[in-house]
């Protein structure tokens, strides 16, 4: 008589098999962070503009933001949208021909997240090309 394995334990191994796969990712409040950091959010909050970040997914290590004014006399309109690189925490103009955006400022908190998120998973280090 064959042995199958219960639907259920085939579930939990394939989803474990995933899980893992997405442990040296930054989470979305990670990601959301480093773009509250990029100099044209910080100067939009400085003047009261109120930014607002919307979360799109794009690809499993890609996280988008547009960013938008919520106050003022431009409320409403598009500050930039931005692309975060989940593994590494690089920062980009979205678009066909990203441009890096992040300030020392900005630069400093992704590599401490990133270093963090890989130290407490017990992972190798990113290596960060620039």
């Amino acid at each position: 008589m064959r042995r199958r394995l219960p639907l259920v334990l085939v579930y939990a191994m394939v989803c474990a098999g995933s899980a893992r796969a997405q442990l040296d990712l930054l989470t979305l409040r990670e990601a959301e962070s480093l773009v509250e950091l990029i100099p044209d959010v910080v100067s939009a909050q400085k003047k009261g503009e109120c930014p607002d970040l919307s979360p799109m997914y794009e690809e499993r290590a890609q996280q988008s933001f547009q960013v938008r004014r919520e106050c003022g006399p431009e409320a409403g309109t598009l500050i930039f949208h931005y692309t975060v690189n989940r593994r590494d925490g690089n920062v980009t103009l979205w678009g066909d021909n990203p441009v890096a955006v992040a300030d020392d400022r900005g630069k400093a908190p992704a590599s401490q997240l990133v270093q963090d998120a890989q130290s407490e998973r017990n992972l190798p280090p990113v290596v960060r090309n620039g």
